[in-house]
């Protein structure tokens, strides 16, 4: 006899599954059906092969073909900065790539985000992002939905049609502002790690957070290189920290070649020893700027990253020769080791 009976079907948001749950979903995205049910929701027809997933159980890199990688990053939460610079920092080391982003719920913060990188970036980055929930009725196994929420092809289509005929190259769309300060840092260092991208830099771009400035790792934790964009005073700037208990007694070494050393940047450079600040630096500034003017922004970071290219190359023969018998350790972030740079 038929069973008759019917039953709600009930939804199961993607932050409250347990690790098992996840991990099954993770083995589940991975099967050759539910590769080419992921491929008809992005609407690309596209040959996916399952590679090694690097130290990172949300993180699937897939291949094409020899030339270009499909990273496939899963979050089972509500999309958050965090995620994005992990997602920003793996493009950045791929020439062509195609990310897709599966979050329980991307923000309108980040689908601008997303919307702006899609019209940015030329054919070779495709970024497409995609809600996650799961249903179930009563007892029964947990059945995955996902839903397109950010398509590359959607935004240039519109981009185009919205661009005036006559411009030969059209105008970028402004980057999208937040109302909050803290937010627009992250917002500004989000959009510098796109130029980055873009730029396909030897510079990795780091975490944006929510203050003025971005340190980068050099060649041990001796040496920070830094960029940072002062609001208040109108400047920007890129440089070299010195941190440790011999930063002194490597300031002064350089300090003695000052000549030659900006005889091969270029230009003048600060040099700034005021040891009982925690400030021991050499930077290079660019005065007369507005970081709230957000179509500066592209100017800025294409400032900021040549600056930061040139200073990279130029110490690295130098700073090789500083404390040879030094231990290199990793980079870590330290906000201690960094005084404020607010004042000009």
């Amino acid at each position: 006899m038929a069973n008759n009976t019917m039953n709600r079907l009930q939804k199961v948001p993607a932050s409250s599954l347990n690790e098992e749950q996840r991990l099954s979903f993770l083995g589940w995205l991975q099967q050759s059906n539910n590769i080419d049910f992921l491929k008809k929701v992005i609407g690309e027809d596209i040959s996916l092969n399952p590679e090694t997933s690097p130290n990172n159980n949300e993180l699937h890199f897939y291949t094409i073909d020899s030339r270009q990688k499909v990273l496939v990053l899963t979050l089972f939460e509500k999309s958050n900065d965090t995620a994005l610079s992990a997602l920003l920092q793996a493009m950045a080391k791929e020439p062509s790539i195609t990310c897709i982003w599966i979050t329980e719920q991307i923000s309108e913060k980040h689908r601008s985000v997303l919307n702006w990188l899609n019209i940015a970036t030329n054919n070779s980055v495709k970024i497409y992002s995609l809600d996650l929930e799961f249903w179930h009725i009563d007892n029964s196994s947990l059945a995955p939905s996902i839903k397109l929420a950010t398509s590359p092809s959607v935004q240039k289509i519109l981009h185009k049609k919205t661009s005036p005929i006559a411009t030969k190259k059209q105008k970028m769309p402004p980057f999208p502002l937040s109302t909050q300060p803290e937010l627009q840092f992250v917002e500004y260092w989000l959009a510098f790690n796109t130029t980055l991208l873009r730029r396909k830099s030897h510079i990795i771009g780091q975490k944006p957070r929510p203050i003025n400035w971005m340190a980068f790792p050099v060649n041990n934790d001796r040496f920070h290189l830094f960029a940072t964009m002062n609001p208040e005073h109108n400047f920007l700037a890129v440089g070299l920290t010195f941190i440790g208990e011999n930063a002194q007694s490597h300031y002064d070494e350089l300090k003695r070649i000052n000549v030659a050393i900006e005889k091969e940047m270029g230009c003048k450079l600060e040099w700034q020893n005021q040891p009982d600040k925690n400030i021991i630096r050499i930077l290079v500034r660019k005065l007369g700027i507005s970081a709230a003017e957000q179509q500066e922004w592209g100017q800025q970071h294409e400032w900021l990253v040549t600056h930061l290219e040139k200073l990279e190359a130029l110490f690295a023969q130098h700073l090789d020769l500083l404390d040879a018998d030094d231990v290199r350790k990793p980079f870590r972030y330290n906000q201690k080791d960094y005084p404020s740079f607010a004042q000009p």
